[in-house]
């Protein structure tokens, strides 16, 4: 995996952590990638105890090892515990991005206004990211493809992970094979839609490969040569030409899709999955490597009430208390079939009474 981030992806990493629901709990750790159609590529991931620094650093340790020097990659995180430290410590001066949403945490907005903005305004990144992401939705998506077997034992799990990371990038292999154009077709109907909306744009060249457009009441610079523009998108993204300078190189009678960054084509999206994840042998079958068993991990006690015996005790209060609902019940029903013939019988005793007394009246006159 880490072959095919290098030769075919952008450099840009989300990393995150999330929690393992299995009888030995722990945090499965991530790194992702986007690959040339905009899609998660994992790169590495490993089974650490919790997310302290300290298991922080050795990831990012394995994951240097598998792609060299980390400091030319731009990173992206939700600030988890340690891994800024880390940063600090281990990557000092590489880019760092964090996502936080002022609605959700104002106490980490308000901690963020004394961060310097080019580590969380899209409007201050750097360029040679070629990615503006501003939200970790790559580890998000990442955590919901896997969440189904976050529950199972960590060798069931592992290897459910590697299956399915094999089938993935076979399946995006032969996906290819079907696809024609130069570019990947996510950024191919990106770049069909901005070329439909600058016709509003009114483009006039100042000089050789340079430009002002005027676009919804502002004027913007754009130079194609060094394929900057003055609102920045080009920069930022580094790889797709924006609404601007499509306008202009429309109006230079150019393809804007020769101003595409290789990363976005499908050439660059082959090299990615071209990489095979081999099968692995049955357990039975593994050969030996010499290293020292690998023991299950330790099972720490939860704090506060056991959650199944509460559940069990809860679902037993219940049973109880549908029981003495059901008695009460039967009760009610018993009283009213009580009444219900006391007064049937008062009713009889009336008619018995009535019909004496006619008898009786009857004989009286004769």
């Amino acid at each position: 995996m880490s072959k095919g981030f290098l030769e075919g992806c952008r450099p840009f990493i989300g990393v995150d952590g999330c929690f393992l629901k299995g009888p030995y709990k722990g945090q499965l750790l991530s790194a992702l990638g986007r690959d040339g159609d905009s899609g998660i590529f994992p790169i590495a991931f490993a089974v650490v105890r919790s997310k302290t620094k300290q298991s922080w650093k050795w990831f990012m340790e394995q994951l240097e090892k598998a792609l060299g020097s980390l400091h030319w990659f731009t990173f992206m995180s939700d600030i988890q515990k340690g891994l800024v430290d880390t940063f600090e410590d281990m990557l000092h001066g590489c880019h760092h991005r964090y996502y936080i949403i002022k609605d959700t945490d104002k106490g980490a907005y308000e901690w963020l206004a004394n961060v310097p903005p080019r580590l969380w305004l899209r409007h201050k990144f750097e360029d040679n990211s070629k990615c503006d992401l501003v939200v970790n939705n790559l580890a998000e998506t990442w955590n919901d493809n896997i969440g189904d077997v976050r529950d199972k034992p960590l060798i069931t799990m592992l290897e459910w992970i590697r299956s399915y990371l094999m089938h993935r990038n076979q399946s995006r292999r032969q996906w290819i094979q079907n696809q024609t154009g130069l570019l990947c077709p996510t950024i191919a109907t990106d770049l069909k839609n901005l070329m439909d909306d600058c016709r509003h744009c009114t483009t006039r060249k100042t000089g050789d490969d340079i430009f002002e457009v005027y676009y919804k009441g502002a004027n913007k610079g754009v130079n194609l040569a060094n394929r900057t523009c003055n609102c920045r998108e080009w920069d930022v993204k580094g790889s797709i030409p924006r609404i601007h300078a499509i306008a202009c190189i429309i109006s230079e009678r150019g393809l804007p899709e020769n101003y595409v960054d290789s990363c976005y084509h499908m050439e660059s999206y082959f090299r990615t999955y071209n990489h095979i994840i081999y099968p692995m042998p049955l357990r039975n079958l593994q050969r030996e490597v010499g290293t020292d068993p690998i023991h299950p991990p330790i099972v720490k006690p939860v704090t506060g009430r056991p959650k199944k015996i509460y559940k069990m005790k809860l679902m037993q209060e219940e049973e109880e208390l549908e029981v003495m609902k059901l008695m009460q019940e039967e009760k009610e029903l018993e009283v009213m079939k009580l009444i219900q013939e006391e007064d049937e019988l008062e009713v009889v005793q009336k008619e018995v009474k009535l019909e004496v007394v006619q008898e009786e009246e009857g004989l009286e006159g004769l």
